[in-house]
């Protein structure tokens, strides 16, 4: 393509990482929202300072999982932190209580919008690493994600948002920001 060092100076694979699982960066949001125009000048190279503030916006990511190559599957792209701040309430999804969703935030799931974006080899790997295998297929946890992504609700999400699902209810203790250090069952 004639531009040598473009692709790692702009980041397009951190950023289609980011993308495939999901995950909208700045850039993209700001396309979508019509901000940024695709237009001819939309190919031209960032100069080193634009290339460098993408990649500072660029959300870090969860470092690998000792032996995730292990299990079967492949393991979904992990945020370090929840985007501005602020995690879905996974336990809003059927078969996702206080401690799945400690789980998925050790791993680095915080939103709705990143199950929706799992193949089934994320959920397959998920499953053997919680050792709860074909659970999260059973349970149609991408379709619930999916919706609930969307801005829609499930059924299961109202009587939960409601509190008349026991193991959805937060106790208070760890809210929206716990985080569990999952370790693989043995």
């Amino acid at each position: 393509m004639a531009f040598p060092g473009r692709i790692e100076r702009e980041h397009w694979i951190a950023q289609a990482k980011l993308l495939a699982a999901g995950v909208d960066t700045v850039h993209s949001s700001a396309v979508k929202s019509g901000a940024i125009a695709i237009d001819d000048q939309a190919d031209m190279p960032l100069s080193e300072d634009e290339a460098n503030d993408l990649g500072a916006q660029l959300p870090a990511l969860m470092p690998a999982v000792e032996n995730e190559e292990k299990y079967a599957g492949t393991r979904p792209l992990g945020l370090a932190a929840p985007r501005g701040g602020k995690a879905d309430d996974l336990k809003l999804i059927k078969g996702i209580g206080k401690q799945n969703e400690a789980r998925l935030h050790g791993l680095g799931i915080w939103h709705f919008d990143q199950i929706a974006a799992w193949s089934a080899e994320h959920a397959r790997w998920v499953g053997s690493y919680l050792a709860f295998a074909g659970r999260i297929e059973r349970e149609q946890w991408i379709a619930q994600a999916k919706e609930l992504a969307g801005g829609g609700t499930t059924e299961f999400a109202r009587r939960a948002a409601a509190g008349l699902v026991k193991s959805s209810r937060d106790d208070g203790s760890r809210g929206q920001d716990n985080i569990e250090i999952v370790r693989p069952r043995e």
